[in-house]
């Protein structure tokens, strides 16, 4: 089954809120009191904002992501490419230089638009780090997940590779899950 999805996320106003689609806003007023007048929250203005994102493309449902939490952002946007960002909660301390993981995901992209498609099928590429997270990685779209555990593991040069491998993996297996999405891409690039 496969659909588009058009997500707004009611949540503390502190948080950060990642999903499969883009952030277009965060409103505190005028969506907040609108979910209060629904579903009858009291004072959920005081406390929370609604998180806005764009609708995605049609993609697999199981695909789809929504991770929202205490988490400490690093953006790492450069000139003319996409959007790469990681997700972590600020008790969690890198092992891995994220600068080189950041790497890893920008070489993975270039290797899919030089052999696979010439346009990428991604909006953005966020890697979240979340806790409890019953498998090493989920490929979903828009936002890859890791569970946090994972992190500590990444002690030996073997743990290193093995973890840069783990993201092009999850980026690739994307591409072959969301064949459709990159057909349409590609074909419509084609025609114009």
């Amino acid at each position: 089954m496969k659909a588009s999805v058009k997500l707004y996320v009611a949540a503390d106003s502190k948080w950060k809120v990642v999903s499969s689609g883009k952030l277009l806003q965060v409103h505190s007023e005028e969506k907040v009191s609108l979910i209060n007048s629904i579903f009858n929250f009291q004072n959920i203005h005081e406390v929370y904002s609604v998180f806005e994102f764009e609708e995605t493309a049609i993609l697999p449902i199981y695909s789809f992501v929504v991770c929202a939490g205490n988490y400490e952002e690093r953006n790492y946007n450069e000139a003319d490419e996409i959007d790469v960002r990681i997700y972590k909660r600020p008790e969690i301390q890198f092992v891995e230089d994220d600068r080189l993981i950041v790497s890893t995901v920008r070489n993975a992209l270039k290797w899919i638009k030089d052999n696979l498609t010439t346009i990428n099928p991604f909006p953005k590429i966020e890697l979240a780090f979340v806790p409890g997270l019953t498998i090493k990685a989920m490929e979903n779209v828009g936002c890859i997940t890791f569970d946090e555990k994972y992190i500590h593991q990444l002690n030996s040069p073997m743990h290193k590779t093995y973890f840069h491998y783990l993201i092009i993996h999850e980026m690739y297996i994307l591409i072959i899950q969301n064949s459709y999405l990159v057909w349409k891409l590609c074909y419509s690039s084609m025609v114009g």
